[in-house]
């Protein structure tokens, strides 16, 4: 069975069974077409169309139903034809990227305004979430891949590249009692409710020293605006990463580094494996990340 057989069958159909017709409209001959339908009608067993004195007077039973699924057949033929021709052009396409709530607002705005100065036949779209639920689409293949942070218990089975360490800082209203500590510790920030500790890791910076953090809010989702914006209330201090303050936009609030007490955030791109990543998709890569190879981040994983 070849393509070709079924483009003529559906043409046929199409041309109210006239083989002629049909011939004419794909630019071939009559008898061609008719030798490569009685070949389909061979190999399939079963008569396409009813023939009275040689003429084709309608279509059979079973062979309508061989119409419509050639039709189907030459459809995703197309789609496959499509597809291939999307990659051949790589300056256009779409590409979607998954990232936690502090990346999306502090590390992609310029990267996308640079790639779509580059890429603007490209299709942008920006999902975000938890780095739990940003891996898991990279991992599933709803997003091209995902820019998160690297934990401890981060279950990934795909590939992890390491492109940025943010160091920590804590950030405080002016004038707050911690902004004057040189160095702070945690005995420091134990004495004041802090917003939303996060991940384990840190209970436990805090359990090694036996303190227990006044913390508060912890049951927020990691909006780094919505933290700073309880800190501006006075409600707590708040330890994020330095990439998240800006002494010009944070007016209202100072940062010191607490790098000396708690880890850094490691920032990743996840990719699934067997992932093809077209150009403009590691062209992305590189602008977030341009120290990296390009045989760190490969044409897929």
């Amino acid at each position: 069975m070849k393509l070709q057989q079924l483009r003529f069958l559906c043409e046929i159909a199409d041309q109210e069974y006239s083989f002629a017709r049909a011939a004419a409209s794909l630019h071939t001959s009559q008898p061609g077409i008719s030798k490569q339908i009685r070949l389909l009608e061979r190999e399939l067993g079963i008569d396409i169309f009813v023939r009275h004195k040689g003429r084709v007077v309608e279509v059979t039973k079973p062979g309508a139903q061989v119409i419509e699924l050639a039709r189907n057949v030459l459809r995703e033929a197309h789609r496959v034809k499509s597809a291939a021709t999307e990659f051949l052009v790589d300056d256009a396409g779409q590409l979607t990227v998954a990232a936690t709530y502090m990346l999306a607002r502090y590390a992609l705005p310029a990267v996308y305004r640079r790639f779509v100065q580059r890429y603007p036949k490209v299709r942008l779209s920006l999902v975000q979430g938890s780095p739990d639920r940003v891996s898991k689409m990279a991992a599933s293949g709803e997003v091209d891949f995902a820019v998160t942070t690297r934990y401890a218990d981060l279950e990934f089975e795909g590939l992890l590249i390491d492109y940025c360490v943010l160091p920590r800082v804590l950030v405080a209203p002016k004038e707050h009692p911690l902004l004057g500590k040189r160095p702070i510790t945690l005995k420091d920030i134990a004495e004041y409710p802090l917003i939303r500790l996060g991940r384990h890791r840190m209970r436990e910076i805090f359990g090694r020293a036996r303190l227990i953090p006044q913390v508060v809010f912890n049951d927020l989702e990691a909006d780094i605006d919505v933290i700073k914006g309880l800190v501006v209330a006075g409600l707590g201090v708040a330890i994020m990463p330095e990439i998240a303050y800006d002494a010009r936009h944070d007016a209202s609030l100072r940062a010191v580094p607490v790098g000396h007490l708690f880890d850094p955030h490691i920032c990743c791109i996840a990719v699934r494996r067997n992932h093809y990543l077209r150009g403009y998709m590691r062209a992305f890569i590189q602008l977030l990340a341009p120290h990296l190879s390009r045989d760190a981040i490969g044409s897929g994983a």
